[in-house]
């Protein structure tokens, strides 16, 4: 396998977990909210919070770099460094976040509240 069609596969791994966490956040949030679990919606908020601020992360990352390193970056380091994003990301997100879950929450929550009072 050349290093250019280890790149796209590299590439297409990536975009198809990026499409397996979109549906398994949205399966979360249905779920939260037709059990009307509060603390199953608000990790499902931080899980999306955390998805968000990890994706802004690494592409403000990848646009830092340089064309033309001195020592070239191998694939290991590459995938620890993501990794590293994400605990990171992580720590941020138990230590309060952006404030994005807790909007999305109150918003989530309320037209859960809505649709119960019209249909009844």
């Amino acid at each position: 396998m050349t290093i250019t069609g280890l790149a796209q596969s590299q590439a297409i791994m990536q975009q198809q977990q990026q499409q397996m966490e979109a549906t398994g956040f949205e399966n979360i949030l249905k779920g939260a909210m037709e059990t009307k679990d509060d603390a199953e919606l608000m990790e499902a908020c931080q899980k999306v919070e955390s998805y968000f601020l990890s994706t802004i992360f690494k592409q403000m990352k990848s646009s830092i770099q340089s064309d033309n390193p001195l020592i070239e970056k191998g694939e290991y380091e590459e995938t620890f460094e993501d990794m590293l994003t994400d605990t990171q990301v992580d720590g941020m997100i138990s230590a309060g976040g952006v404030g994005l879950a807790e909007m999305m929450y109150k918003q989530l929550s309320r037209e859960t509240v809505s649709k119960i009072d019209t249909s009844l």
